[in-house]
């Protein structure tokens, strides 16, 4: 493992060499981010679950089509997680309740209902369900949670990103103009990267967030990772909206910044270049940097985060580029 990020200071050095000074961390902005000190990750107790009953009555659901896409569902997670894994699912399935909208795809994990606008969303939703548990004072649900006490919660950016991503491998993509937490998505995928897709997948499943950031402290702070957390929530809670100000908009390009920055640095950190074969850096580095070789909208505009691409492809020899970040 290499040394620790010091992130505020690391990434502007990082960010100055890729020519993307006017999107400079500035040096306060961890005092920025509403990092909430009291707010306490639940982690589920999963020795107190019930065994559970693997058994499913799908002739409960009228509606022909989504009886086949719940089928469909479990046969699939089954052949990609444990029973064991599997029993929030389980559990929730036995009083699911499915309806059909017009515009509306959510799941409510307090009257445990999905409503859907079309049977491909099913599956995206069906991912909260078979990771959700409430508690009296608080909802979990993958890797977000909401204190009802404290009327707070955190995670929700990175856990639609990675739900959308794993009902995106697991099931394909209905429509390739959607642009639903696409930027998410590439969050996750980073981090799949940098801890490992098993154990993401792992922490995922079992609404296991304290795991995750655990394996993070491994070569970030607590503080950082709630920083990365808090700014992914804020994105997911702003760029979708269809009027946005020029401020909100300002900032969610220059968290964006900040963000594709910490996963490049925690990458890079992982990779500790120092001590792996130069194939495996180049074949590793190609992989991760295309995750960032993509565009979404924000609004009216489109923003593309190739830039770091680029000017690894174009400028620099990937060696000597992650030599330099690394200083």
């Amino acid at each position: 493992m290499g040394t620790r990020i010091n992130v505020n200071n690391k990434l502007k050095k990082a960010l100055s060499r890729f020519h993307v000074k006017a999107l400079h961390i500035s040096n306060d902005m961890l005092t920025m981010l509403n990092y909430n000190k009291k707010y306490v990750i639940k982690k589920i107790n999963r020795d107190k679950l019930a065994s559970p009953n693997t058994k499913i009555n799908y002739d409960k659901f009228e509606d022909l089509e989504v009886r086949e896409a719940i089928r469909n569902f479990v046969s699939t997670v089954s052949k990609h997680f444990t029973t064991e894994e599997l029993t929030l699912l389980y559990r929730n399935l036995s009083s699911l309740t499915v309806e059909r909208t017009k515009d509306e795809d959510r799941y409510n994990i307090l009257t445990n209902t999905i409503k859907i606008s079309k049977i491909s969303n099913i599956y995206h939703e069906l991912f909260h369900l078979a990771t959700a548990i409430y508690t009296k004072d608080s909802e979990i649900c993958g890797f977000q949670q909401y204190n009802k006490t404290l009327d707070d919660g955190i995670g929700n950016g990175l856990n639609e990103g990675y739900t959308e991503l794993l009902a995106e491998r697991y099931f394909g993509r209905d429509d390739v103009h959607n642009d639903s937490y696409r930027y998410e998505m590439i969050v996750a995928r980073a981090l799949e990267y940098i801890i490992g897709k098993d154990k993401m997948k792992s922490f995922y499943i079992n609404a296991d967030l304290t795991g995750l950031i655990f394996e993070l402290q491994q070569i970030t702070s607590n503080k950082e990772i709630f920083c990365l957390l808090n700014r992914l929530d804020f994105i997911c809670n702003n760029r979708y909206k269809d009027k946005l100000s020029y401020f909100r908009q300002n900032k969610v390009m220059e968290y964006i910044v900040y963000i594709n920055s910490f996963l490049i640095m925690a990458y890079v950190d992982k990779l500790d270049i120092y001590n792996t074969p130069k194939a495996e850096i180049d074949d590793n580095t190609r992989r991760f940097f295309n995750l960032f070789n993509a565009s979404f909208a924000l609004n009216d505009r489109i923003c593309n985060l190739d830039t770091l691409m680029q000017y690894m492809m174009s400028k620099h020899d990937k060696d000597k580029m992650i030599k330099r970040i690394y200083k």
